[in-house]
């Protein structure tokens, strides 16, 4: 099933030729390709190049959809980074006909979501056998049509978001929720489609627009993803969640054998930065 020669993923050309090594059999030259994405032809045997999300290694293409086109990743009129005034970002393709989606809160643009998705998670979870479970609390995260320039400004007066979602299994987090809002910045995510075309890669950058573009005297990392991927009750990775209450269930006393001294937990206050939309 594997050759004993690779190609380049951003675009070659193959020829099989015969065995005198001159006269050329059939041949193809292809363009940038993508992870998981096989490229054939379609119907077999034709001059018609698609590409297959459902690859069909050793059986006919005709019996699956292709797409015409790989469309290229957007660009942003701006690079991520400090900068101590707003600025207007505009985003583009180089494809033509295309449609870009956005968004604000580090989720995956698509079209699928215009109208927002929501997720639910806890802020309380019992540290006593006597204390209650909490209450399921709800957020959400949006994608948007691109439609002109955004302007991205200083967010850090706009009220704390992920940093008051609880990542502990304390019946109370507020003693380490920050208490005045903390250092932000915005995560812009863009990704193009259209119609018969596979959709782009998703580009991301994050700004941070503050007074003192100079605030830190080290490199700075930003990660960004879907905040349901961190605090869904049942499935985030940053939350006691689901899989706590019910083990709290089996054992009333799990919480007092495996808690995190408050003194820790404290230091998220002091540390604490975000982004928000």
């Amino acid at each position: 099933m594997h050759t004993n020669f690779k190609l380049s993923a951003n675009g070659e050309q193959v020829i099989i030729t015969s065995p005198d090594g001159i006269t050329t059999v059939n041949s193809v030259t292809f363009g940038s390709q993508k992870t998981d994405v096989s490229y054939g032809r379609k119907p077999d045997g034709s001059n018609d190049w698609l590409y297959f999300v459902n690859p069909t290694a050793g059986s006919s293409n005709n019996a699956v959809a292709g797409l015409a086109e790989l469309l290229k990743a957007p660009s942003f009129s701006q690079p991520g980074g400090f900068y101590a005034q707003n600025i207007n970002l505009s985003i583009s393709s180089q494809d033509q006909g295309t449609m870009i989606y956005y968004t604000l809160d580090g989720s995956e643009p698509t079209p699928d979501n215009l109208t927002a998705k929501t997720f639910t998670y806890k802020n309380q979870y019992p540290e006593g056998p006597n204390q209650g479970f909490g209450p399921l609390l709800s957020a959400s995260y949006q994608s948007y049509v691109y439609t002109g320039p955004l302007t991205i400004s200083d967010q850090s007066s706009s009220s704390n978001k992920l940093s008051v979602k609880s990542s502990t299994a304390n019946y109370d987090p507020n003693f380490y929720f920050p208490t005045s809002p903390v250092f932000k910045g915005t995560v812009v995510k863009a990704k193009a489609y259209k119609a018969n075309a596979l959709p782009s890669e998703t580009i991301t950058q994050t700004f941070f627009i503050t007074p003192n573009p100079n605030r830190y005297s080290i490199p700075v990392v930003s990660v960004s993803l879907e905040e349901k991927h961190l605090f869904d009750y049942n499935q985030g990775i940053y939350t006691a969640g689901v899989n706590f209450d019910n083990k709290r269930i089996e054992d009333p006393n799990f919480l007092r054998q495996n808690s995190v001294p408050k003194e820790i937990l404290r230091t998220r206050e002091r540390l604490g930065s975000e982004t928000v939309t």
